[in-house]
């Protein structure tokens, strides 16, 4: 009688059998990376194949005749059984007729059933036949467990280069996608109501602002997953503008202190000095000035790119008793001892005058 004796069982999963045509079982059965399966290769002879559940598997065996003499498959399948009430038989298809020294793959496929992860019991049934008048059969048989893996999570993540700077700001955004069942498909949303598809996604923002980008991916079961990140696109030049509703009057003085930013790239950081120890780090704030005295308000205001810009007003806080005063003009002028020495300059001089103008007289009538 002829026996078989599998000689060998590594994860090649090479089967000899002794026949007058020896039948040479080699390569394992694998599964075939596609749209509908993953392939996880040989973890051990326990495990030699694995998929996801609900996903089609396509694998194939290859068969040497080593022998001298043709031989003839008449029967191969390969049956997995998930439970009592569930099982799966491939019947795998290919050239059934083997020369001798001749090499043939079997293939067959078959769709994973919705159960749970965990390995399933699997055997390989292959039945020869050689000889036409004297006809010998052999079966072959081995273990081929199988592998239902869970699907890993689907997450998302998105990048965008730049995500600042001024406008117009030309932006491309790139995904890395793991886990779920691909094929995937993609719905970009720039935030500005502009949308798009693919993995990458290109955008131009027109207008300064603070945009918020989503990506949804959605994979072959319908399983969602999305990811967003904020876009600031700014003006070119960040400008700090400071307003107080009340900048001078008497103690106990109360203001309303608050600041314009146009430009840069939001959001912003603000940094407040009242000149009196005061600090605030918003964008407005009421503040009571007690004691007398000139004040300078100083604001620093920082952009999402570490750009600054500087402002500063004067506060003058007055006593009740304050008012305004003219210039000591000194005590009054004493031109006094001035006037006398004009007039008695002046009543010489007329005299000298009057008596000259005598003499000149005398002399004429003389003549």
């Amino acid at each position: 009688m002829t026996t078989l004796d599998p000689v060998n069982r590594t994860g090649s999963l090479t089967v000899t059998a002794l026949l007058m045509a020896a039948l040479l079982i080699c390569g394992p059965l694998m599964v075939t990376e596609n749209a509908q399966a993953k392939s996880e290769g040989d973890v051990d002879n326990a495990h030699p194949t694995s998929a996801y559940a609900n996903q089609t598997v396509a694998f194939s065996i290859e068969l040497t005749n080593t022998g001298d003499n043709a031989f003839t498959i008449t029967k191969a399948v390969y049956v997995i059984e998930w439970d009592e009430d569930n099982i799966t038989t491939v019947t795998l298809k290919g050239n059934t007729s083997v020369a001798a020294s001749e090499t043939v793959n079997l293939t067959g496929s078959f769709v994973t059933p919705d159960v749970a992860p965990a390995t399933y019991e699997g055997n390989v049934n292959i039945t020869a036949r050689e000889g036409v008048l004297l006809p010998v059969t052999t079966e072959l048989s081995f273990d081929m467990d199988f592998t239902i893996i869970p699907v890993p999570p689907l997450t998302v993540s998105i990048l965008a280069s730049p995500a600042s700077g001024t406008v117009p700001l030309d932006v491309t955004f790139t995904s890395e996608v793991e886990g779920g069942i691909g094929p995937y498909t993609y719905a970009w949303s720039a935030g500005d109501g502009s949308t798009g598809d693919g993995s990458t996604f290109e955008h131009r923002y027109a207008e300064a602002g603070r945009y918020d980008a989503t990506l949804v991916v959605t994979d072959s079961r319908g399983t969602t997953s999305s990811a967003s990140l904020t876009v600031h696109a700014g003006a070119t030049e960040l400008i700090a503008t400071i307003q107080a509703t009340v900048l001078n009057g008497e103690s106990p003085l109360t203001t309303t202190i608050s600041s314009t930013v146009s430009g840069g790239v939001g959001p912003y950081t603000y940094y407040w000095t009242t000149g009196d120890g005061g600090t605030f780090d918003v964008e407005s704030f009421t503040y009571e000035y007690h004691e007398p005295g000139t004040y300078t308000v100083r604001l620093l205001v920082t952009d999402s790119q570490g750009v600054t810009d500087r402002d500063l007003i004067t506060i003058v806080v007055l006593t009740s008793n304050d008012e305004v005063v003219a210039p000591d003009a000194g005590d009054p002028l004493d031109i006094s001892g001035v006037l006398i020495i004009y007039i008695f300059v002046f009543a010489v001089a007329s005299v000298t005058v009057v008596g000259f103008m005598i003499y000149m007289n005398r002399t004429r009538f003389r003549r």
